[in-house]
């Protein structure tokens, strides 16, 4: 099975999940400590991602999450659109790439690289999938852990 390596444009994903919320300093800080978090957990096993975003606001260099996971506030000089072109242009192999972002510049500069792309609204819905399947598992696994209640042994009493 071919591995992907996602790279994602974090300030276009922001602005489809939260439209018209991110003006706000506070609350752009949380929502997108939220998102860096639903997306380390979201990455499937054995791929790899780079969230990206427009530093200029930031001092902060590339930062590591796990080995798989990376987080990038690009130079004060360069847009995290100008960072993903970099990145598809530079790779041996595009086709493990996928780009994701609503940025048709973004879109058009990964697919001339090869890179494969996706839309905002279809990752979102991903991650959503994503995390009802792990509400699922957890419940069952409680559930499970639980055993048997004195409702199984005393069953409802008749009408």
């Amino acid at each position: 099975m071919q591995q992907t390596h996602y790279i994602i444009d974090g300030y276009s994903l922001l602005h489809r999940k939260h439209p018209g919320q991110l003006g706000n300093k506070a609350e752009l800080n949380r929502f997108r400590e939220a998102l860096i978090r639903e997306i380390d957990q979201w990455l499937p096993a054995g791929n790899r991602a780079t969230l990206v975003f427009d530093g200029q606001q930031f001092s902060r260099a590339a930062q590591s999450r796990s080995g798989e996971f990376h987080i990038v506030y690009t130079k004060a000089n360069q847009s995290a659109d100008a960072y993903i072109e970099r990145l598809c242009h530079e790779q041996a192999t595009p086709e493990q790439f996928t780009v994701i972002s609503n940025d048709r510049a973004v879109i058009e500069l990964a697919a001339a690289a090869a890179c494969s792309t996706q839309s905002c609204g279809v990752f979102l819905d991903e991650l959503a999938r994503q995390v009802r399947s792990q509400v699922r598992k957890r419940k069952q696994v409680n559930q499970q852990a639980k055993g048997p209640t004195l409702g199984d042994f005393f069953p409802d009493e008749p009408k």
